[in-house]
């Protein structure tokens, strides 16, 4: 079943073996055991979309034989009579005439993992900035969220204003792998704010699959953590299962890195990324802040933004990166910048990660 999606019944099993997704309503098992019937949705009473009948063989590592499925998907999910097939959400076309992005969500039945080694371990997610930005939220002690700009089936642009997300604010991270160095190339910018992944858990009642990007080089997956109840126009999304971006085990929190992309079309360059859109309270955004570390990133690649995947920000509206700095450069600039502020540089010190501080002196 398609990876982590609500369930209000008991899982059924086959050989003791557990069949739940990460996203979907609930898996209904049939007397033979390779013969499944899907059926996923979210609270009863909410409008729905229903789809025909279709037999198919899944093409992933747990496929398996599915006879009519039964299939409804929380509007404003539409779906063709073909419901086996991923959801198409948006497209984006680029110049060239070629779609450049793709939104969609996963087939009932499948897991974007390519197999176990498709993961690993993460122990905080991060937000990363451009150096001007960075020392906006030194200066007002706050990262503040934000509407949705950027091309998401829930931004605002394209939803009608009486859409329970058409005016959802919200702060973007990302998962920070174990074995990422401050000195790889990092192309979200200059300045990373991290905080514990376990953050994640203990702020936030509710997760959803936002959707999945796909574009030329890469994939993304985007998760909505909210305390609000979405689950009535997005589906949730369950970490403790397998075959979706994010797992949550007693191991710890590993992030996807390894998928398939939107019907199996191409092959990702970069490895998946996991993006996570948190809706916060202003104590939220504070308590998030608090528990922040900082370190200087390597974006110099952005020198050269006619090669792919070296600035997001600046290469998505073609121009170029203001601030194409190693990890030194931005230290040494970030430094300059904070001696223009009213900031307590002893305080800002005890924030920076231990390699950041071998850039910096200890006193202003």
């Amino acid at each position: 079943m398609a990876p982590g999606v609500e369930n209000h019944h008991q899982p059924q099993t086959i050989a003791n073996k557990e069949l739940r997704g990460y996203w979907g309503s609930k898996l209904k098992v049939r007397e033979e055991p390779e013969v499944v019937t899907l059926t996923l949705g979210g609270s009863e009473g909410q409008s729905h979309s229903s789809v025909g009948l279709k037999t198919v063989t899944e093409k992933s590592d747990t496929s398996a034989r599915v006879t009519n499925p039964m299939i409804t998907i929380p509007h404003p999910v539409q779906l063709s009579a073909n419901s086996w097939d991923d959801q198409l959400l948006r497209k984006l076309k680029g110049s060239n005439g070629k779609w450049r992005k793709i939104l969609w969500r996963p087939g009932s039945g499948r897991h974007i993992d390519e197999g176990p080694s498709s993961y690993r371990p993460f122990t905080n997610i991060v937000r990363t900035l451009h150096l001007d930005d960075a020392l906006q939220v030194i200066a007002k002690n706050r990262i503040e969220p934000k509407n949705i700009i950027t091309f998401s089936s829930i931004a605002a642009s394209v939803l009608p204003p009486d859409h329970p997300c058409s005016n959802l604010r919200i702060l973007w991270f990302s998962a920070k792998l174990d074995n990422e160095k401050d000195d790889d190339p990092n192309w979200y910018g200059n300045v990373q704010f991290a905080v514990s992944c376990d953050m994640l858990v203990n702020l936030f009642k509710y997760c959803f699959l936002v959707e999945i990007m796909t574009t030329p080089t890469h994939t993304t997956s985007r998760l909505l953590l909210t305390n609000k109840d979405y689950s009535a126009v997005l589906p949730r999304y369950y970490r403790e299962r397998t075959g979706g971006p994010w797992q949550v085990s007693s191991e710890g929190h590993k992030a996807l890195i390894h998928c398939s992309r939107y019907k199996f079309r191409g092959e990702n360059i970069f490895d998946h990324v996991l993006e996570f859109m948190l809706e916060v309270t202003q104590e939220d955004e504070h308590k998030l802040l608090s528990k922040c570390k900082i370190s200087f990133m390597n974006h110099e690649n952005a020198a050269d933004c006619t090669i792919p995947h070296v600035c997001n920000r600046y290469q998505r509206v073609h121009a170029q990166c203001p601030t194409p700095y190693s990890c030194e450069e931005t230290a040494q600039k970030f430094y300059e910048g904070i001696q223009q502020l009213p900031v307590n540089w002893k305080k800002l010190y005890s924030k920076l990660t231990d390699g950041a501080k071998e850039y910096l002196p200890k006193t202003k």
